[in-house]
């Protein structure tokens, strides 16, 4: 008889699939910020500038600028939990993605043609909004990028209204 220990749920959380509304949400050059927390709970936030979904669909590879985005690699070093939020500027809709860190290296040059197009479809969306608004995200979102990759865990609604915070999986 196999016996598990009552946190055994906790211990190995299952990987969650994406829908395909939630990969072209990733994918479609909308606001993205990673979320993390250190050792003694201290939130981090940065600023995300693209992401790619697996194949799977149960991991996302996010894109940080690389000096902004230390604090947050040592956080994820420290304690392993990643939030991603991604929200159409236009719609307000949008989801959190929590889960496990697996890793982060230099982008490749796959992954920097992956923040050069978030960069531009961003920027198109944005554009009547802030007139000045290029000038301003290449100072805030500087290359090179470090890519982070983490494993979807938990989803949760972050759209403004009833549903907002509420878990979808």
């Amino acid at each position: 008889m196999d016996v598990k220990s009552p946190n055994a749920a906790k211990e190995a959380p299952t990987a969650l699939r994406l829908a395909a509304s939630m990969v072209e949400l990733i994918h479609g050059g909308n606001v993205m910020a990673l979320g993390t927390r250190n050792v003694k709970l201290v939130p981090n936030i940065v600023r995300a500038n693209g992401g790619v979904v697996s194949p799977s669909r149960d991991q996302v590879a996010v894109l940080l600028p690389g000096v902004e985005g230390a604090p947050a690699l040592e956080n994820l070093r420290g304690n392993g939990i990643a939030a991603l939020l991604v929200m159409n500027p236009h719609t307000h809709s949008g989801y959190q993605f929590k889960g496990r860190y697996l890793e982060h290296h230099q982008a490749t040059s796959e992954e920097q043609a992956v923040w050069d197009l978030h960069r531009a479809k961003l920027l198109a969306k944005l554009a009547g909004f802030y007139p000045r608004l290029e000038r301003l995200y290449d100072h805030y979102a500087p290359a090179p990028p470090v890519c982070v990759v983490f494993e979807v865990h938990e989803i949760y609604d972050q759209t403004p209204g009833a549903k907002a915070g509420q878990r979808v999986a």
